[in-house]
């Protein structure tokens, strides 16, 4: 196996508090988390004391059989969403959520918006001959809302600032089309928790109202995880950076990702993640890993280029 760079070393055996790694395509930043948490383990940490937050199941996946090659199995690795609901299975009386009945599909919501969009009494907003991509384009509103912890009272709030502002015509416009979407997101959630059940995004969005509103929770959950790291970095939304907030307590937290490469942007991946660590975990250690593996020379450099 090729022996570490020095920055993957530095990468791997820094202690000394929060570590944002800026990680290029092939630059081995998977190798790096395995080879950090071995670190970790040598340590003294134990494995279950070690969370590794990741975007993908698939990346999970990959993540785990790594350590299981090097003997290790009780680190949680685990995608933000299994977490988290993991959180809420966890303390379904403390929370009053029952995921038991499962999770609403993205089929059930389009089909609940087309059934009632003659209901939502849209003012601004035409439907035209195109229902279908209208709601669908409302689901996903939605769904970034809760994406930006933007509940419907939120949102309000916002309107009814706006309205006493004077707003160009285009700034205006855009007011009177949230107007209409903050109509049917107040009867989507009114809808949906009349039956008992939450979407995909509100599992992240009740497990963070959870630890805000049970501190006890919160601290049994930062008192269980001596260190964490965050994969993907820049695909998670502002919600998930939030929920890492509050279970890191300690700011022993490895963070890596990609400012330039983020695949997942459309789903409403927060491209701001990167200053905002910064800001809230003070002294942060910032590593590049900038030596790529994977191409050649050549195409590193019309890559940077296409990217500059």
């Amino acid at each position: 196996m090729v022996e570490l760079n020095s920055n993957q070393k530095l990468a791997v055996e820094y202690t000394d508090g929060p570590l944002l790694l800026v990680a290029g395509p092939g630059s081995g930043k998977t190798r790096v988390i395995i080879e950090r948490i071995l670190h970790l383990v040598n340590s003294g940490i134990k494995p279950e004391e070690i969370l590794c937050l990741t975007f993908t199941k698939k990346a999970t996946e990959e993540m785990s059989q790594r350590l299981e090659n090097h003997d290790i199995t009780d680190v949680d690795v685990s995608t933000f969403h299994s977490f988290a609901k993991t959180i809420l299975e966890d303390n379904v009386l403390e929370s009053g959520i029952n995921i038991s009945s499962g999770v609403i599909k993205r089929s059930a919501q389009l089909a609940w918006g087309l059934k009632n969009i003659d209901s939502f009494d849209f003012q601004h907003v035409k439907i035209g001959n195109n229902a279908e991509d209208l709601i669908r384009s409302i689901i996903d509103g939605i769904r970034t809302f809760k994406d930006e912890l933007i509940s419907p009272e939120t949102l309000k709030e916002y309107l009814d600032e706006k309205e006493k502002e004077e707003l160009s015509e285009e700034s205006r416009d855009l007011m009177n089309r949230l107007t209409d979407l903050h109509r049917v997101y107040v009867k989507y959630q009114e809808f949906w928790g009349g039956k008992s059940v939450i979407d995909f995004n509100d599992i992240v969005v009740e497990s963070i109202n959870l630890l805000k509103t049970k501190p006890l929770i919160q601290q049994k959950l930062q008192n269980k995880y001596k260190h964490i790291l965050v994969d993907e970095f820049q695909d998670n939304n502002f919600a998930q950076l939030e929920l890492v907030k509050l279970v890191s307590d300690n700011g022993n937290i490895t963070a890596v990702g990609d400012d330039d490469q983020s695949i997942f942007r459309f789903q409403g991946a927060y491209m701001k993640n990167f200053n905002d660590f910064e800001k809230y975990f003070t002294n942060t250690k910032i590593i590049n890993l900038d030596q790529n593996y994977r191409s050649t020379q050549n195409i590193v450099n019309l890559a940077n280029s296409l990217v500059s």
